[in-house]
């Protein structure tokens, strides 16, 4: 592997961490604006689920970057479907059981479960799945499909081609059918991350990248003072991916001129950059908890900027403990791997 490879294998492993973070402290604001102690106006609020499209791009970006190496033979589409499947689904159904446990326990009331329910979130189906947050994986699902059949180009330029129009056509179908998942225009953040990897070379890797980064950060979090949306869960349809995705995309593009960190805090963000999946898919049981003792005990009389910070960080605490003691030995143990072993990186252990 080259140096630049293992550059843009660093930088994408922080910003992984850094989008996964931004979802929990989301997430942490949404739950706490439904307490007298609420504080954060709802344009903050909004902002963290950016995490997610900087998620999308990233995907887009990976597939294409690990499925054309350049000392490599081309990913068969079965090949890749494997390695996408024993990424995504093993783990994810761990945390599956342990929702069901917490809805057969009682403590969702206020939502319905059924075996029907339990087979459709199983299989990343979308509509209404049992861990709320997995709504993005079968978006993620969808692509690795379609990505899959553009592979039998065995071309990368053209598998990237392929796979904006597969996912353009499907937008188009969408809408004219009346599908609200296919019709998400969401779905072209995907296609914005294949486009970088195609130019990532003749994209400049120095400072000003950087500098485009931030400016475009800093447009990704105040856009919802601007742009009205339903609800705190996000900005919607085509405001989300002009105003987050294109954004996105350049902080993506800005992350590839990283250097591998260095000292505590760089070892710490690569290990939460490991961990975002499992940090992803994990705090949605820190915020069930939050909110139960919310409506319960004293906590929501009082000033949530302490609670909000102290959820968030025992979440992160969570999905990186659940990443070194569940989430890696699992990978590995389905790669054949060593079980017992130090963690590996960002691409080793999603490529």
């Amino acid at each position: 592997m080259s140096a630049t490879e293992t550059d843009e294998i660093h930088g994408i492993q922080v910003l992984r961490g850094i989008a996964a973070l931004a979802v929990v402290v989301h997430h942490a604001l949404e739950m706490s604006n439904g307490s007298p102690g609420r504080f954060s106006p709802d344009w903050l609020t909004t902002s963290g689920a950016v995490g997610v499209d900087i998620f999308f791009v990233i995907s887009g970006f990976i597939m294409l970057h690990t499925a054309f190496r350049p000392s490599r033979p081309p990913l068969t589409p079965a090949a890749f479907l494997k390695r996408r499947f024993l990424r995504i689904y093993p783990f994810y159904w761990l945390c599956l059981i342990a929702m069901s446990a917490v809805f057969f326990l009682g403590f969702m009331k206020s939502h319905s479960i059924s075996g029907g329910k339990i087979v459709q979130s199983a299989l990343l189906l979308p509509n209404d799945p049992l861990i709320n947050v997995s709504w993005t994986l079968s978006y993620e699902v969808f692509f690795y499909l379609l990505f899959a059949a553009s592979l039998l180009s065995a071309s990368r330029t053209m598998t990237a081609l392929l796979s904006i129009a597969a996912i353009a056509l499907a937008l188009g179908a969408g809408a004219l059918a009346g599908v609200p998942f296919l019709a998400n225009p969401v779905m072209l953040e995907f296609s914005f991350g294949i486009a970088l990897a195609l130019l990532a070379p003749r994209i400049p890797q120095g400072r000003a990248v950087l500098i485009f980064g931030a400016i475009a950060a800093a447009a990704a979090l105040f856009a919802p003072l601007a742009i009205p949306s339903v609800s705190t869960a996000g900005l919607d349809g085509w405001a989300r991916v002009l105003a987050w995705g294109l954004p996105a995309t350049a902080i993506v593009a800005a992350s590839l001129s990283m250097r591998r960190p260095t000292g505590l805090a760089g070892r710490g963000m690569l290990l939460l950059g490991d961990a975002s999946y499992a940090l992803y898919l994990t705090h949605i049981f820190g915020m069930i908890a939050y909110g139960w003792l919310l409506k319960t005990t004293a906590l929501g009389g009082l000033h949530q900027l302490l609670p909000v910070i102290a959820v968030s960080l025992l979440c992160t605490a969570g999905g990186i403990v659940a990443h070194l003691l569940v989430e890696a030995p699992l990978n590995r143990y389905l790669k054949g791997q060593p079980v017992f072993r130090k963690s590996e990186g960002a691409l080793s252990a999603r490529g």
